[in-house]
């Protein structure tokens, strides 16, 4: 796991939406660039697998899960020095 430049770049967004595309991609949502597809994504929400949703969320977001990240970003960091 690295640090995505995607993740800092919120505030140049047109309406400040911050998010790994590659991680969403239409599974737990959708990424947009301007207020028009932000409008357009509302209106397929209700399309969303919540299974799917609930599944791609215990992946990624479990207290285990990102102590993990956290640990590996670390013994990343400390290996680069």
């Amino acid at each position: 796991m690295t640090a995505d430049p995607l993740l800092f770049d919120g505030p140049e967004r047109e309406i400040g939406i911050v998010a790994l595309p590659d991680k969403i991609g239409g599974v737990s949502g959708f990424v947009v660039d301007s207020q028009a597809e932000a409008a357009e994504a509302v209106k397929r929400v209700r399309r969303l697998d919540r299974k799917r949703v609930r599944e791609a969320f215990l992946e990624r977001f479990t207290a285990r899960r990102m102590a993990q990240d956290c640990v590996q970003l670390y013994r990343q960091w400390v290996a680069s020095r």
